[in-house]
């Protein structure tokens, strides 16, 4: 009777740890962002948001960095709630979408080792659109066509697990 309540264990045991799949609602990762015309190779990105009362903000930073140089697109939108950071936001405004900052949203490229050797190249956004949606858990999916002041061209898809920050904060008044 031992050895069949084992058996009946083991067996359960199994059937349990091979039948666990992924989370269906995970996306998984996509990255066909492109700089113009080459790959934007995106080895982190993030997302922080705070919400003070009626006001809020959000930046999206995708991230290219090696040992010489470090990439940053940083795009930076106007949610109303937490809730509603998925959905599409252009600059110019367009009809039923929600505002992304231009000056906010800017393309950074540090190089150099050191203070003192150090390069910094920036430019903001001068038109764009970005389409965000929301996974699942730490997956986001952040679909792009933005075009900076300097004439840089941004597009394509970014799809995977973000680090996230996200801070709500109620006003005493």
């Amino acid at each position: 009777m031992k050895n069949l309540l084992k058996l009946s264990l083991g067996l359960l045991v199994c059937v349990a740890l091979f039948s666990c799949s992924k989370d269906e609602d995970e996306k998984p990762s996509v990255n066909s962002v492109q700089l113009g015309e080459e790959s934007f190779n995106v080895n982190g990105a993030v997302l922080q948001g705070i919400f003070v009362g009626e006001e809020s903000i959000a930046n999206i930073s995708l991230i290219n960095a090696s040992a010489e140089q470090t990439k940053t697109l940083t795009i930076s939108i106007e949610p109303s709630s937490e809730e509603t950071i998925p959905g599409t936001y252009s600059y110019p405004l367009a009809d039923g979408d929600m505002v992304m900052d231009n000056f906010l949203t800017n393309y950074t490229v540090f190089e150099g080792e050191g203070e003192s050797e150090m390069a910094i190249e920036s430019t903001s956004l001068e038109s764009g659109t970005v389409t965000v949606t929301h996974n699942g858990g730490d997956n986001y999916s952040v679909v792009m066509d933005l075009t900076m002041e300097d004439e840089t061209v941004f597009s394509g898809e970014y799809t995977g697990k973000f680090f996230v920050q996200i801070q709500s904060v109620e006003m005493p008044f």
